[in-house]
């Protein structure tokens, strides 16, 4: 798992994880991971993407930059008033600060191509009921929230949509459980057969790809990722 430098300030932090997912002897994939924790609120968002290798680069090389003295090269040069603002509020932030930005474009870009993507798709299953099926123009396939307490009570999850597979809303209830985060809002934007065709009859050992991206989550949210593959 690739993680980048995190943007913090005394109520909002938001970091970036790119995690590869073994699903056969010779297929992988690798999903973009973004959290932002508010308070006492966690959102993640969780997303395939096909710029994976280009990704963990750019991660990689924001991540030696942070770890040496190198300074940035300098904003491009604006072109009018308005940018020479923003060149100079650029100017003003610090050289991790620059670096985040960075790659939180990248990230929104990745981001924006799966807004267009779902925007085109066509309308859900035939076997989705009316109550679970998801209008075009959704950036997740499906979103839960968990509610967790420290009075020992059960943790709650519910759905405010979701696939017939309902992925996201037990994922998030055992996240925020074992994390004993109050409250986690979890959007997925997976493939339809993410986890079950490719592991069927593949003859791989270990954790299930669902299992295994639970796990990444959970790391990337602990912030324990180390560069490594789930």
């Amino acid at each position: 798992m690739t993680s980048s430098p995190s943007s913090s300030s005394s109520t909002l932090k938001q970091t970036h994880h790119l995690i590869t997912i073994p699903l056969s002897p010779q297929h992988e994939e690798q999903l973009i991971v973004s959290t932002l924790y508010l308070r006492d609120s966690l959102f993640v968002w969780c997303g395939v993407t096909d710029r994976g290798a280009e990704i963990q680069a750019e991660l990689a090389q924001q991540a030696a930059a942070a770890s040496s003295s190198t300074s940035l090269p300098p904003p491009a040069q604006a072109t009018s008033s308005d940018d020479k603002l923003s060149e100079a509020a650029l100017a003003s932030l610090s050289e991790e600060e620059r670096r985040q930005l960075e790659v939180d474009r990248k990230v929104d870009e990745e981001i924006a191509k799966a807004m267009e993507a779902a925007g085109r798709s066509g309308p859900a299953d035939d076997d989705a009921s009316s109550s679970t099926s998801q209008p075009t123009g959704h950036l997740a396939r499906e979103w839960a929230m968990a509610m967790h307490t420290k009075a020992g009570a059960n943790t709650a999850a519910t759905s405010l949509f979701r696939t017939p597979a309902d992925t996201a809303a037990p994922m998030a209830r055992r996240l925020a459980k074992r994390l004993g985060i109050p409250q986690v809002h979890l959007s997925l934007s997976l493939p339809p057969d993410f986890g079950f065709n490719a592991a069927a009859g593949a003859g791989m050992a270990g954790p299930s790809p669902l299992l295994s991206l639970e796990k990444g989550i959970e790391e990337a949210v602990s912030g324990n990722a180390g560069g490594r593959r789930c």
